[in-house]
């Protein structure tokens, strides 16, 4: 089965245009590593005591 996702062009016109700055992203992409690395720990057990990647 496919979905069909349909974007409404009202949002983007609506909606005024804003830099893009990368530091907005830091947050979510240091949550994403913290569950990335905690899944290869839990799957390899060599790096279970890798320490280093421990959420701060």
């Amino acid at each position: 089965m496919s979905a069909l996702v349909v974007i409404s062009s009202t949002n983007a016109i609506e909606s005024p245009q804003r830099p893009f700055y990368k530091t907005e992203l830091y947050p979510l992409l240091r949550r994403i590593n913290y569950y990335l690395m905690r899944w290869v720990r839990k799957k390899f057990r060599r790096l279970k005591t890798f320490n280093k990647f421990h959420r701060r």
